[in-house]
């Protein structure tokens, strides 16, 4: 898509237009309608398209484009060594590597896994990302029936937006779920509020750990 969308683009003038324009129209529409969250994901866009126009990626393998991720992965980490991450490597799939950033894979990797433990346990954790009202949610756990569901219930108890999901099962039944959430009505709280909504919902996940059904 981002090749094809390039191609018609053609140029860097056409493209930082089409970007102004598409911001405007946006904005014009309603006074909440442009936010953070579509900011972020059009200067995703962007700078994609940008890249190919300046300089065209030569068409690489799907292996080829897995190996670059993980010498990112490696280049960011600073615990992890090349044998432990070939030996993760075996139960993963390749959209575990490629939908995601090297920096959120290689946290992930440090923080919640051990190479040679075969079951994980439910642990989870929510950052704040630099754009406003945007939070990062990543949980890890052995695969159960109804645990999306359970997930999602929470979401819906606390009145919390979901703004991207992304699943990834690995090979050996365990889970990373990734979620962008944001909180309706942000801006008219105060922080008080906001600390108290993340803070709830932190307590309902754990109920989850706990193996309550919510």
């Amino acid at each position: 898509i981002i090749k094809k969308l390039s191609r018609e683009i053609k140029n860097r003038k056409n493209l930082d237009l089409l970007y102004l324009l598409t911001v405007a129209d946006i904005s014009a529409v309603d006074q909440g309608l442009w936010n953070s969250w579509k900011a972020l994901l059009l200067e995703e866009t962007y700078f994609k398209c940008l890249n190919e126009i300046i300089g065209p990626n030569k068409k690489e393998s799907l292996n080829e484009r897995i190996s670059i991720v993980k010498d990112e992965v490696l280049s960011i980490s600073k615990k992890l060594k090349p044998n432990a991450l070939d030996e993760f490597s075996k139960i993963t799939y390749p959209n575990f590597w490629l939908l995601q950033s090297p920096k959120d894979i290689a946290f992930q990797i440090e923080n919640f896994f051990n190479v040679s433990k075969k079951n994980k346990d439910f642990d989870f954790y929510i950052k704040t990302l630099d754009e406003k009202n945007i939070f990062h949610l990543t949980i890890v756990t052995n695969d159960r029936p109804k645990l999306f569901l359970d997930i999602i219930s929470i979401f819906v108890l606390e009145d919390i937006s979901v703004l991207e999901a992304r699943i990834f099962t690995l090979d050996d039944e365990s889970v990373i779920d990734t979620f962008k959430i944001s909180l309706p009505r942000y801006e008219s709280l105060h922080e008080k509020e906001i600390n108290e909504k993340i803070n709830n919902f932190k307590k309902k996940l754990k109920l989850i750990k706990n193996g309550v059904t919510i």
